[in-house]
């Protein structure tokens, strides 16, 4: 006869192993196994955790900012030189 393993040693398990991605830099799985554990049944026991690690391996929108910044003058460069060239 199986013994029948306690939804929350999954759970528990998926934690310890987000963290040990998170301690590699693997932000991907972190994400990956964070969002498996907002599915769980118990989520709620790992909620804060799931949100700051959620938190910490998204995009960063000052990033996000910078690039469109960086897009616009490059377009804008572009499109100037092209106009004074015709």
């Amino acid at each position: 006869m199986e013994a029948e393993t306690d939804p929350g040693d999954e759970l528990e398990a998926w934690r310890k192993q987000a963290q040990q991605a998170f301690a590699r830099g693997n932000y991907a799985e972190v994400r990956r196994l964070c969002k498996a554990m907002r599915a769980h049944p118990e989520a709620s026991r790992v909620d804060a955790e799931v949100r700051d690690l959620l938190t910490r391996t998204g995009v960063d929108p000052a990033q996000v900012l910078a690039l469109a910044i960086t897009l616009l003058f490059f377009a804008w460069t572009v499109a100037h030189y092209a106009l004074h060239l015709l």
